[in-house]
């Protein structure tokens, strides 16, 4: 149950800023934000790559304003935003409510307050996240290595401050 709330308004705020971004708020974010390297850099991964782009940028730790408002500010249309939106989330969540989860169960491990039964549950359910977490750190080395040759490429390409415009 909590699974899918954490999911369904995860969906839902991204579409809303999305949208917006795209729409009511478009020339105030570009207004401020038109100088930003990352965003730059990213406006012209988005305008080559526009559904791996996505992907990346959905799978990043990075904060939801760039996500959402970032992306729709750049110029990313729709079908690749929710291409990656929706699995990707689906499986963030996931993670998200498994590290929850299991911090409680972890909890219950340490304490003593569990059934022999329960144990190799916890003890299983425990591995299974850490092997998110490695993945996680996997796919953040790469986000980061990807972008920085973005903003390198940036860099190069234009000696004049840049801007999305």
């Amino acid at each position: 149950e909590g699974y899918a709330i954490a999911y369904i308004g995860k969906i839902i705020g991204a579409t809303a800023c999305f949208f917006l971004g795209r729409t009511v708020l478009r020339a105030w974010l570009i207004e401020r934000f038109a100088q930003n390297r990352l965003l730059v850099a990213f406006s012209g991964a988005i305008n080559t790559q526009p559904y791996r782009t996505a992907c990346l940028l959905r799978i990043a730790y990075i904060p939801f304003p760039l996500k959402n408002y970032g992306v729709a500010m750049a110029g990313m249309a729709p079908l690749p935003f929710f291409a990656a939106l929706l699995p990707v989330e689906l499986l963030d969540t996931y993670v998200q409510v498994s590290i929850g989860s299991s911090a409680k169960d972890l909890q219950t491990l340490f304490s003593g307050e569990y059934t022999p039964e329960q144990e190799d549950a916890i003890r299983l359910q425990l591995m299974a996240v850490g092997a998110e977490v490695v993945v996680l750190a996997l796919a953040l080395a790469y986000l980061a290595r990807l972008a920085h040759k973005f903003m390198h490429d940036v860099d190069e390409e234009r000696s004049a401050p840049a801007t999305l415009l």
